[in-house]
């Protein structure tokens, strides 16, 4: 009887121990089995984290745990208690360029860890003829990077020119002595109140524009009023390209009143049109790519204009409001300024610009500063051959710098690119343009090897 009680004790007490997790050691002694030792079975516990940059060296992460999750450790020793919730979202700031690991108890006290890394390091984007916004690659990239768990708050990426110019914080007198004008107008600038002006009623389309930009993506925002009693066109140019003393290629937003006799053809040009190699004084050729005549400039009144290129995509607004949209990609890239027709004392201020214009690999090499601490990458998207590549002075500042080279191009640049990266210590390598997601890709496996 004993040793059967005992015996039912020892079935009892296993099938406990199965059923809370313990881990037993046993023995027998005169046929009697006997437990040596009881232990805390240590249960698998998995934490999945994923993190999202933020401005201002911030980080979002988000932990997630099947089991739920009891409290998270910080690196800096903060305790969050998610209070059992399978999924928590920290903001965290980054403080240096390092490794940041975490500690996350779950529900049944176990512990697991998740970690992330946030390495100092230096790339730089260049392009010549791969059609690509270069801000939107970035963000692909640095997304693609938070996926890896690479944090890109010390990560320097940058992606060419980029300028920026507001008419209430620069000196525009300064500025203005530099701009040239088309056609018969009579324009100015006012320093005094800090305005264009344009105080002619012209006989045909006249602007005032910005002789040395050459720009890509580019953004024209400003305000305008006439105080003429006439009804014709006040507007903008965008990637405009003088061509000769009257011939002009640009985009162009485009506004008259047409209530007082009826404007330019009552409104036909009002939004979004296009010129290529058109004499000031023969409108008629202008195509009309987004109208609507229903769209006026107001009597005496301030009002926003603000018209962006960005790849193929060209947008106007008036007083933050989208009014006209177009996709055309014949005019890549050029100056901007603004346009009267027929329309006298025509006041434009409060000038934004925002500009951004891709270096080419010779351009960039020699604007940078490398520092040897970092990783340091060039990132350089050309379908053709890159001459520079075979340029002592160029492979010489790779070498120098340890800089890698990653080159984004077609078929006809292959072979030169392993050419010059068996010269730099083949430091980098050469990636098919043809796909965006499949070079995207490899650009950041790249990057996630070398830190």
């Amino acid at each position: 009887m004993k040793k059967s009680v005992n015996r039912k004790l020892f079935v009892i007490v296993v099938t406990i121990a199965v059923l809370v997790g313990l881990i037993i050691s046993t023995g027998v002694i005169n046929g009697i089995p006997f437990i040596r030792n009881i232990a805390l079975r240590e249960s698998s516990s998995t934490t999945n984290l994923t993190i999202e940059n933020k401005e201002d060296n911030n980080i979002l992460l988000t932990f997630q745990n099947d089991k739920g999750i009891k409290n998270i450790t910080c690196p800096n020793g903060f305790v969050v208690y998610p209070n059992g919730k399978n999924k928590a979202a920290i903001d965290y700031k980054i403080d240096f360029p390092d490794g940041y690991n975490f500690s996350i108890t779950d529900m049944n006290n176990t512990v697991s860890n998740a970690s992330f890394i946030a390495p100092s390091s230096h790339v730089e984007i260049s392009k010549s003829d791969v059609k690509v916004d270069l801000e939107d690659l970035k963000k692909a990239i640095s997304k693609k990077l938070n996926e890896k768990l690479i944090a890109v708050n010390f990560i320097n990426i940058g992606t060419g020119e980029q300028g920026y110019v507001n008419s209430e914080a620069t000196d525009m007198q300064e500025v203005f002595n530099s701009w040239e004008h088309f056609g018969d107008g009579n324009w100015s600038y006012d320093p005094t109140t800090k305005t264009v002006v344009n105080s002619k009623n012209s006989d045909y389309l006249t602007g005032y524009y910005f002789p040395n930009g050459n720009y890509d993506n580019l953004e024209l925002s400003f305000n305008a009023r006439t105080v003429d009693g006439d009804d014709d066109i006040i507007g903008a140019v965008i990637r405009f390209n003088k061509l000769s003393s009257t011939n002009y290629s640009s985009y162009l937003f485009l506004l008259d009143r047409h209530d007082n006799g009826g404007g330019i053809n009552n409104g036909a040009y009002n939004g979004i049109n296009r010129a290529i190699n058109i004499s000031t004084n023969n409108f008629g050729e202008i195509s009309r790519l987004s109208v609507n005549s229903d769209l006026r400039w107001t009597r005496n009144t301030w009002e926003n204009y603000k018209i962006i290129a960005k790849g193929d995509s060209i947008t106007a607004y008036i007083n933050d409001n989208l009014v006209a949209s177009a996709t055309d990609a014949s005019i890549t890239e050029g100056t901007y300024g603004f346009v009267c027709y027929s329309q006298a004392n025509t006041y434009f201020k409060d000038i934004i610009v925002k500009t951004n214009k891709a270096y080419t690999l010779v351009e960039l090499l020699e604007k940078q500063e490398w520092n040897m601490g970092d990783i340091n990458i060039v990132i350089n998207l050309n379908n053709n051959s890159e001459e520079s590549l075979t340029d002592q002075k160029c492979i010489d500042i790779f070498n120098n710098n340890g800089i890698h080279y990653l080159g984004v191009g077609s078929s006809t640049n292959k072979t030169s690119t392993e050419d010059f990266l068996s010269k730099i210590g083949n430091r980098g390598k050469w990636l098919d343009s043809s796909d965006y997601n499949t070079y995207v890709s490899d650009i950041a496996d790249y990057i996630e090897k070398l830190i």
